[in-house]
C-alpha cells in the first residue's frame, strides 16, 4: 500500500486509524483527492501525447468532455472542502494544488 513501508501489529494499525499514533514514515503525503486528480490529469496528458495519427473530431470531443468532468469534480471538492472543518489545517494547500492542476488542465486545450 502506498506510503506504508513497514509491518505493524493490528493494535498499532488501529491506533493509527483512530489518530492516536502514526505508523507512517512519510509525513508530507498528498491529499487523496489531489492525488486522484493528478492521476486523471496524467492519464489525459498521456492520451493526448499518444496520438500518432491525425486527431479526430471524436477524440477532441472525448478529451473536452473529460476536461469538463475534471473541472466539475474540482469545483465539487472545492465546495465540499470549504463547507467541512475536517480539512481546515490543509485547506489552503489543497486549494492551491487544485488551482495549479486547473491551470495545467486548461493550458492543455489552449
Amino acid at each position: 500500500m502506498a506510503y506504508f513501508d513497514q509491518e505493524v501489529s493490528l493494535s498499532k494499525m488501529v491506533q493509527h486509524i483512530y489518530e492516536n499514533a502514526s505508523v507512517l514514515t512519510v509525513i508530507n503525503r498528498p491529499n487523496l483527492f489531489v492525488k486522484e486528480l493528478k492521476m486523471y490529469l496524467d492519464y489525459l496528458k498521456n492520451e493526448i501525447s499518444a496520438v500518432t495519427e491525425e486527431i479526430t473530431l471524436g477524440q477532441i470531443k472525448k478529451w473536452n468532455s473529460f476536461k469538463n468532468n475534471l473541472l466539475l469534480g474540482i469545483g465539487y471538492y472545492e465546495d465540499l472542502f470549504s463547507k467541512t472543518p475536517f480539512f481546515e489545517s490543509t485547506k489552503n494547500k489543497i486549494f492551491s494544488q487544485f488551482d495549479i492542476y486547473k491551470s495545467e488542465l486548461i493550458s492543455l486545450f489552449a
